[in-house]
């Protein structure tokens, strides 16, 4: 009777082993088959739309400077801007724009020089969070993007009267008048640049980026690949987008002649 007891207890014992081993095995395949992923990422454009940089992690952007201002010029500053300065060396108006139009930045694309330039470039910062199975070659993966925000970096090259230059009084009231209109202009490109609804078509594209499927390769890790093939689909969404805002600066430039046709600007702007 014992030894009956004892070989039922050892058979418990081997079931219970038995068991175990079966759900450890289970729980390494389920383990193997699905996992999860979590990153925040930050990608910056240059203004042709190029990806520069992207970095898994906090980014901070530049923030907004302005530097020295002319005496006395009184004209509207953006909070959102940076401001830059080239000098103009002149003793009256009609001098200070010569010297402008000969020495304004330049734009190597069109070959000329201007007043004033706007250089922009765009990034946003978004986090991710996804989960995959592996269905034979393939890794089905479901994701969540989420919390996107926009970091532009954005500035305005404008001249200054050098230090040290004096201009009279209506002279100066002439200048005033004509750098509020280069920054007029400017400022309708940061406000094309800022465009919210551009913005938003951008956020809806990339919020609808809700699958992928990838072909398993066992000898890249999975979340990595996950990563690196979601950064490539919002890489794409963000070329597209610095190309609508540049092709939208680009044709404010033709209507308004560059600035020299302001009047066009309401009938650009839908006005």
């Amino acid at each position: 009777m014992k030894n009956a007891v004892v070989a039922d207890y050892d058979r418990e014992i081997v079931s219970l082993s038995m068991n175990f081993i079966r759900f450890s095995a289970i729980l390494i395949v389920l383990l193997w088959l699905t996992g999860m992923a979590q990153a925040e990422v930050y990608q910056y454009f240059d203004e042709e739309g190029t990806l520069v940089v992207t970095i898994r992690g906090e980014k901070t952007p530049k923030p907004p400077h302005h530097y020295h201002k002319d005496e006395g010029v009184q004209i509207a500053y953006r909070n959102d801007v940076s401001y830059d300065y080239y000098p103009v060396s002149a003793g009256d108006f009609k001098t200070a724009i010569d010297y402008v139009n000969a020495n304004g930045p330049f734009d190597a694309k069109e070959g000329r020089r201007y007043a004033a330039r706007t250089r922009w470039t765009l990034g946003w910062r978004y986090k991710f969070d996804s989960s995959f199975r592996i269905d034979g070659d393939s890794v089905v993966v479901v994701l969540n993007i989420f919390d996107i925000e926009f970091l532009p970096e954005i500035t305005v090259l404008l001249p200054e009267l050098a230090p040290g230059v004096r201009i009279d009084d209506n002279d100066g009231m002439l200048w005033n008048r004509f750098l509020q209109g280069l920054l007029d202009h400017e400022h309708d490109h940061v406000r094309i640049t800022q465009d919210p609804s551009v913005r938003a078509d951008a956020v809806r594209r990339i919020s609808e980026l809700r699958s992928l499927t990838l072909v398993l390769d066992p000898r890249e890790d999975i979340n990595t690949q996950i990563k690196e093939s979601v950064e490539t689909e919002t890489a794409r969404i963000g070329h597209d987008l610095i190309m609508k805002i540049k092709a939208r600066n680009e044709e404010y430039d033709r209507i308004t002649n560059h600035g020299m046709r302001p009047e066009m600007r309401d009938s650009f702007f839908g006005g």
